[in-house]
């Protein structure tokens, strides 16, 4: 394909590298991955203050967010009051319905026409969270109808178990917008898919899924710890949080089952409070980079997920893809007729535990327990973790790239 045959991708996320978050790999894959031979590729996101950057295969424009009212953020471990006060914080700015992206939109809106020079041949894909996404990209699609717009759906809108009633009913008026105007939809599972193939707008649009997925050569060295060692990357929130894992390390431990155990948190940001009976063996990091996160990983003996049920389905985590791409065993507390519990069985990477059951728990954490001291490596689906790799699947974002520039 000559140059000028490239079609142009412009993607619009509030998440994008140097920010640490599976929302940033998500983004950072698309951008590096999509094929150059056939595509040219903008990225306009957000930072603390205006620059351009040009990397191997994309280009990237960051704009600041001038906004006074705006979320707090959780970039340390803050004390368990103060990470309590903040989180309070934004659900206040949620409930108001304060757009507190609204500066960064506002240059957004500006930055991308910049970009647009055919319309025709530009895709406009844009990624929530953050809402102001959705906003700038109607308000692109108003100005460029000819556009080709992919609205990417990291997590539900309307759907998330997380809003109030209120929230979810603005949200709701969003799908709608964006369900009249975007061309294509991505999301990364099927309950998501299902729920937009059954809009209560009653409107079509295409929808395929394109799952979180993990960016490194899958696999770990067949090494142990000489204590048990069982890590939980990411952050805990609301009732994402360790407490019935806690309940059974303790019974576990009053019984003299696990002895030699470490319990490894990083980047919990402080919202964990930890049983005083087993502090001596809980290890609490700051936040790291992806690549160093990947590294605590595979020195683990096990990684633990922690996903509760909630209203709604769908719900994969994107730190599980990860832990499915170092093969170490899972120790996975979630609802067992959702998504992630599927996924693990299938891929034979752990132990599936009720979220709130301590009795299935701690049969969990022996299983990976008795894996470490017999220094055995379970027999893995291998090739069905492979098919999880960000790069094949951007392969499928980039078939419907195509598919809907033809229609």
């Amino acid at each position: 394909m000559q140059k000028s045959e490239k079609k142009h991708i412009i993607i619009l996320s509030t998440y994008f590298p140097p920010i640490v978050s599976v929302a940033s790999n998500r983004i950072f894959a698309f951008a590096e991955y999509l094929n150059k031979d056939r595509f040219s590729v903008d990225v306009v996101t957000l930072m603390e203050h205006h620059k351009t950057a040009k990397f191997e295969n994309f280009n990237v424009t960051y704009l600041p967010n001038r906004q006074i009212i705006k979320r707090a953020g959780f970039y340390r471990n803050y004390p368990y009051l103060v990470h309590k006060s903040r989180a309070l914080w934004n659900v206040l700015i949620s409930i108001l319905g304060i757009r507190e992206y609204r500066g960064w939109g506002e240059a957004a809106i500006r930055a991308a026409g910049k970009l647009i020079k055919n319309p025709s041949e530009t895709v406009l894909i844009t990624s929530f969270p953050v809402d102001e996404v959705l906003h700038v990209a109607i308000a692109l699609k108003q100005k460029y109808p000819l556009m080709t717009w992919i609205s990417d759906l990291r997590d539900g809108l309307s759907t998330n178990p997380y809003h109030s009633e209120k929230v979810a009913q603005k949200y709701l008026q969003l799908e709608k917008k964006m369900m009249q105007m975007a061309n294509g939809i991505t999301s990364v599972s099927d309950p998501l898919i299902n729920y937009f193939h059954h809009h209560p707008s009653e409107l079509s649009v295409p929808i395929v899924e394109i799952r979180n997925g993990y960016n490194f050569d899958a696999g770990s060295p067949a090494q142990f710890n000489d204590h048990f060692t069982i890590s939980h990357v990411g952050t805990f929130y609301g009732d994402r949080n360790p407490g019935f894992f806690f309940r059974a390390i303790h019974e576990l431990q009053e019984a003299g089952l696990v002895p030699d155990i470490c319990i490894q948190f990083v980047g919990v940001s402080g919202g964990v409070v930890i049983p005083v009976k087993l502090k001596p063996v809980v290890i609490i990091h700051e936040k790291v980079g992806y690549e160093n996160a990947i590294e605590i990983m595979r020195r683990s003996d096990a990684l633990l997920l922690v996903l509760p049920a909630g209203r709604f389905k769908g719900v994969y985590s994107g730190k599980l893809f990860d832990y499915l791409g170092v093969m170490k065993p899972i120790v996975a507390l979630v609802d067992k007729d959702d998504v992630a519990a599927s996924l693990v069985m299938d891929c034979k990477a752990g132990a599936i535990a009720g979220w709130n059951s301590v009795t299935e728990i701690k049969k969990a954490i022996l299983w990976a327990y008795e894996i470490w001291k017999e220094k055995r490596v379970p027999e893995y689906n291998r090739e069905l973790i492979e098919q999880h790799h960000r790069k094949v699947q951007v392969q499928s974002l980039e078939v419907f790239i195509e598919y809907l520039l033809k229609k």
